[in-house]
């Protein structure tokens, strides 16, 4: 691999990164409203993926065993902290805490190698905990692909299925998988469905814009 791959940050800090748009989780402590509450959810999980466009799918570096990184936002509220428990596999794990929310995850990573793309294949769960209402939230990551690693304008994709669930509503979001035939270039879309399977909602939009929801 290339060294220009690699931007000066690595898998610890990036982690915190997921964290930039934290008011959606702030936002989401105070609605009453559980189904509205899943759709800030929703939308903060898309987040996390939103500053790959703009790094021209540069990745981060590996961290050492046992490095940590702490991150204090007073301006956002929330301590942060990251450490790397595993060396191989390589797994990362964080924990945030805030008035509103408690955020905290692991990640492993799995990379799989195309010649002239890269596919990084994450494995873990998201969690996050609203403190007024005791919902406790949880996810799974899609797929991010590096195009064009040696030549050519580097971009990213990412794609696959990410299900949020909160034990009583699920919110199934898909992100499309961009190909030379298709114009669904950093399309998402999804449903919201309560218990009995019915959907209740429907969310579409870009990973790398914003996400709507509607009919």
């Amino acid at each position: 691999m290339p060294v220009t791959i690699n931007e000066p940050l690595n898998v610890l800090q990036r982690l915190c990164e997921e964290l930039e748009y934290s008011d959606l989780l702030d936002k989401a402590a105070l609605i009453e409203d559980n189904r509205q509450r899943m759709l800030q959810i929703a939308a903060f999980a898309v987040s996390s993926y939103s500053s790959a466009y703009y790094r021209a799918g540069h990745k981060p570096f590996n961290p050492l065993l046992g490095e940590t990184y702490e991150c204090i936002r007073e301006d956002k509220g929330f301590r942060f902290i990251s450490e790397q428990v595993s060396h191989h596999p390589p797994v990362s794990a964080c924990w945030a805490d805030s008035d509103n929310y408690i955020f905290w995850q692991d990640m492993r990573i799995k990379s799989k190698f195309w010649g002239k793309s890269m596919e990084i294949i994450p494995f873990g769960t998201v969690h996050v905990l609203l403190k007024p209402f005791n919902a406790h939230y949880r996810w799974n990551k899609v797929t991010t692909c590096v195009h064009n690693l040696f030549k050519g304008q580097r971009w990213v994709d990412n794609y696959g299925e990410l299900t949020i669930t909160d034990g009583e509503l699920t919110c199934r979001l898909t992100f499309e998988k961009a190909s030379y035939w298709s114009n669904k270039k950093h399309e998402v879309n999804g449903v919201l469905v309560n218990a009995n399977g019915d959907v209740i909602e429907r969310l579409f939009g870009k990973w790398n814009e914003s996400l709507h929801s509607g009919s």
